[in-house]
C-alpha cells in the first residue's frame, strides 16, 4: 500500500548496484526517489536543488567528504531527517554518526521491511517534532505578547521558570530578577508564604486559584493591588502554574 502522500527521498550511495536496488525498492514501496548521488558534495547540492523530505545517506562515499560530513553541511541549511545506511557498525562510526542526530541507522544489507520501517518511523518522528516546535513557538508568542502579567512557577518547589515582558513592565523588575527572587513583589515573607499556601491549597482541590485584591509592590516600593489567578499546565509531565 502506498503512503497517502509520497515521501520524496534523496539516495546517497556510491555502490552502483546497491543504489539501483535501493531506488527500485523505494519506488516499489510507493516512495518518490528525487535523485541518486554518489558523493557527499553532490548530496549537499542535491538537497539545495531538490528539497527532499528525507535523505538515505551512506557513510563511506567517493571523494573527500564522508556521509557524516555531508550530513553536517546539510543540517546547517536544511531541516530534514537523515537515515544512515551503511556496512560499518563499529562503535567509533556509530558515535560520529550520532553527533549529527540521525533519525535512523540501517546496517547493510537491509531488507525492504527494515527500510520501510526506518523511513516511516523517521518521517513520523520528524513530523511530531516539527509540530512540537511549532506549538512551542505559538506558546512563546502568546506568552510574550500577552497584555496580562504572566509568571510560570514550577509546582513542585515553587521555582520561578519564566516571566513575560508585561510582568517586567508592571513590576519594574527584569525577568532575571524575578526568576532569582519572586518574593520581592510581596510586602513581606509572611505575605509570600500565604500566597504559596493559598495556591497549593487550591491545586490540592484541583481548582484554579484566584486571589482578589492581593497587595504587591513595584521596585520603587509603590503598592499595587492585583487580582491573581493561577492555572496549571503540564509541559513534559512537569506541573507548571501560570
Amino acid at each position: 500500500m502506498e503512503p497517502k502522500t509520497k515521501i520524496r527521498i534523496l539516495v546517497v550511495e556510491d555502490e552502483k548496484i546497491v543504489a539501483i536496488d535501493l531506488k527500485q525498492a523505494l519506488r516499489m514501496m510507493g516512495y518518490e526517489v528525487c535523485r541518486v548521488v554518489d558523493s557527499g558534495a553532490d548530496a549537499v547540492k542535491a538537497v539545495r536543488w531538490d528539497k527532499p523530505d528525507l535523505v538515505l545517506m551512506d557513510i563511506v562515499l567517493q571523494g573527500q567528504m564522508t556521509g557524516i560530513e555531508a550530513a553536517r553541511h546539510i543540517l546547517e541549511f536544511a531541516d530534514l531527517p537523515i537515515i544512515y545506511i551503511t556496512a560499518h557498525s563499529d562503535e567509533k562510526t556509530f558515535k560520529q554518526a550520532k553527533q549529527t542526530g540521525p533519525y535512523g541507522y540501517i546496517i547493510k544489507p537491509a531488507d525492504e521491511r527494515d527500510l520501510k520501517t526506518a523511513i516511516e518511523v523517521a518521517s513520523f518522528k520528524f513530523r511530531m517534532e516539527k509540530q512540537l516546535k511549532e506549538s512551542r513557538r505559538w506558546f512563546r508568542d502568546i506568552f510574550e505578547q500577552n497584555l496580562d502579567s504572566i509568571v510560570l512557577i514550577r509546582h513542585s518547589d515553587f521555582k520561578i521558570l519564566d516571566a513575560n515582558p508585561r510582568a517586567e513592565f508592571l513590576f519594574q523588575y527584569s525577568r532575571e530578577e524575578l526568576l532569582e527572587d519572586f518574593s520581592v513583589l510581596f510586602q513581606n515573607q509572611t505575605m509570600f508564604i500565604y500566597f504559596k499556601e493559598a495556591v497549593y491549597s487550591f491545586r490540592d482541590m484541583h481548582e484554579d486559584s484566584f486571589l482578589d485584591r492581593c497587595r504587591l509592590k513595584k521596585r520603587d516600593g509603590t503598592d499595587i493591588v492585583c487580582s491573581i489567578k493561577a492555572n496549571a499546565i503540564n509541559p513534559g509531565g512537569v506541573e507548571v502554574l501560570y
